[in-house]
């Protein structure tokens, strides 16, 4: 089939040059006229429409367009076109048209190629400048980065604008969006009116950057929950569906051992993290807090996972009872451990509060038990409180066993229900036998009202013993051997010589002064040099052991003696009564036998 193209109308749109102002899109009308050989032709016919930037050996520009079956009478044709927005960025075009009977054969081209001319109004349209009126533009402002929208100036005037405007410049802020611009945020601060607020008005969190680093971020999870404020590190978090939880800062990067993570120089993100409702971190780095209400101050690894639980600082630092509270202190790999309910750490490395209401205040190496509520441990290094209401003061190696019990020195250990157990530095344990015993270990001396102890105890002052009882001491015959009486007694009693004195300084050897009875030292020693010994300070002491059994055995020698003496003027009485009643007898039988003479 032999066709050409007789006459071409052409009718260009101001869409052809890409102008968006009238909303008619990309798509514009041609007319044409199609002979078949000098016959105008009838029928169907496809048709395919292309542009080229020459006339001659031109590139192809944009995309072809296809109409099929195009109706076609006395040879003229009516066809729709729409290359896009891109091939309308000014430059000259050719348009080329390939045709064919619908559906049958090749397609033949028709030549010449034609030049695309704009019409009137279009070329007006892209001359306009200076000041348009609202009413006379519509559609939307195409962006001039686009090769397809020509090039605008001077100032456009709307009632609106729709887009992201992010190509736009020199625009008038004065008013936008129904706002003054002296109700906009100023950067040097706002007047702020009743119902202004800074923030969102849906459910997307709102940040706040720093060189392009997040520093704050307000959140809210649900509808009419507290909301989350996550601040520090952009890696802070809170964990989904948690809500009135707060990080107020914090977080890092560290590397290696520095921060425990991972091998030597390798970088590492220190995170805070909030898993539960109303949990807070105030600083620091690598917290945790797990448990509602919980609380960490700062420091770095801590994890507060027990509901109301508070770790105040400090390393690597645990608080897992129920309303447990760790102050501070531990170490890389050795933390405070508050784990019964109520319990506290205050401080120290090492240290565990695993009794409910139990304590340790710090040290090293310090616990109560899980068993021991109520328990207590001052300080010191590894004491225990096993027990109910034990208490462990300081010290080292200590331990409150017994139910309210109490321990304190060195290897003091309280094990039974009601004992004391005080021992001095000495590396021996120290332990209790029994219930309710007090028991004091001072190798250099106990001292009451007195700071220079002479003696396992020194009282300075007077001591009594209200309600009476006595001093014991082990006296079963079952426990002795090599008994023997004591001989001499009362002669050695009488070699004794006691005086009155007064101490020539009575407070430099815990005594008191004024007049005292007693008896010199240096005399009892050439009698019972076992009564003597030397103090501390080397002057004499005397020790009357003993003396009892001397006082004892010198009456019992001197009723003896009293009793023979006793026997034996007995004796002579009755001899001399004997004798005067023999006397008397023969005094009586001479007055006898006198009276027989008179008679």
């Amino acid at each position: 089939m032999r066709t050409k193209i007789v006459q071409w109308v052409s009718f260009v749109v101001l869409a052809l040059l890409g102008l968006p102002a009238f909303a008619q899109g990309t798509a514009f009308t041609y007319q044409g006229r199609l002979n078949t050989g000098a016959t105008p032709a009838n029928g169907s016919f496809d048709f395919v429409f292309a542009l080229y930037d020459a006339e001659i050996l031109g590139n192809r520009v944009g995309i072809a367009a296809t109409n099929l079956a195009v109706p076609v009478n006395s040879g003229v044709f009516t066809a729709t076109l729409d290359f896009g927005g891109a091939p309308w960025n000014g430059q000259a075009l050719w348009l080329e048209i390939l045709v064919r009977t619908n559906g049958a054969g090749a397609y033949s081209v028709l030549t010449p190629l034609q030049q695309v001319n704009p019409t009137p109004y279009a070329i007006a349209a892209g001359n306009l400048t200076g000041t348009l009126p609202a009413a006379k533009i519509s559609g939307t402002v195409g962006d001039s980065s686009l090769p397809s929208s020509p090039n605008f100036s001077g100032t456009i005037t709307a009632a609106s604008f729709s887009g992201s405007g992010a190509n736009l410049s020199g625009v008038n802020a004065a008013s936008l969006g129904g706002v003054g611009a002296a109700n906009l945020w100023q950067l040097t601060g706002n007047a702020v009116l009743p119902g202004n607020f800074l923030g969102s008005t849906n459910n997307t969190p709102v940040e706040i950057r720093v060189n392009n680093s997040r520093v704050l971020r307000a959140e809210v999870y649900g509808t009419n929950q507290a909301p989350n404020i996550i601040g520090g590190a952009s890696w802070n978090q809170v964990s989904n569906s948690v809500y009135g939880a707060v990080i107020g800062g914090g977080g890092g990067v560290g590397y290696g051992y520095e921060w425990y993570y991972g091998p030597y120089g390798i970088t590492n993100y220190v995170t805070n993290v909030v898993n539960a409702d109303y949990g807070v971190i105030v600083g620091g780095g690598a917290n945790t807090v797990s448990a509602p209400y919980a609380f960490i101050g700062g420091g770095n690894g801590n994890l507060a996972s027990g509901e109301l639980s508070v770790v105040c600082g400090g390393w690597d630092n645990i608080a897992s009872g129920s309303q447990s509270f760790v102050g501070g202190g531990g170490s890389y790999y050795r933390q405070n451990l508050a784990s019964g309910g109520y319990s506290g750490v205050v401080a120290g490395v090492d240290n565990q509060a695993n009794g409910s209401a139990s304590v340790v205040v710090g040290g090293w190496y310090n616990s109560t038990s899980s068993n021991a509520y109520g328990s207590f441990v001052g300080a010191g290094y590894n004491n225990m409180a096993t027990n109910s209401y034990a208490m462990v003061v300081g010290g080292e190696d200590n331990v409150a066993g017994g139910l309210n019990s109490f321990a304190a020195g060195n290897n003091a250990q309280a094990l039974h229900n009601g004992s004391f157990v005080w021992a001095d530095g000495s590396s021996q344990i120290f332990a209790s036998t029994g219930t309710n015993q007090f028991l004091i270990r001072a190798t250099n001396g106990v001292g009451i009202n007195t700071t220079t102890p002479n003696a396992t105890l020194t009282v300075n002052g007077t001591a009594s013993k209200p309600g009476g009882g006595s001093w014991s001491t082990y006296s079963d015959v079952r426990l002795k051997k090599n008994v023997e009486s004591l001989s001499g007694a009362l002669d050695k009693l009488l070699a004794l010589r006691g005086v009155t004195f007064e101490y020539i300084d009575p407070a430099k050897v815990n005594e008191l002064g004024g007049q005292r009875l007693g008896m010199i030292a240096q005399e009892v020693e050439k009698v019972f040099p076992d009564w003597v010994d030397v103090g501390p300070d080397g002057y004499k002491r005397l020790t009357y052991r003993g003396f009892e059994a001397l006082a004892v055995e010198a009456l019992r020698q001197l009723r003896a003696e009293k009793d023979q003496k006793v026997d034996a003027l007995e004796k002579e009485l009755q001899q001399q009564k004997n004798a005067q009643t023999e006397l008397q007898n023969k005094v009586d039988a001479l007055m006898k036998a006198l009276s027989h003479r008179k008679e």
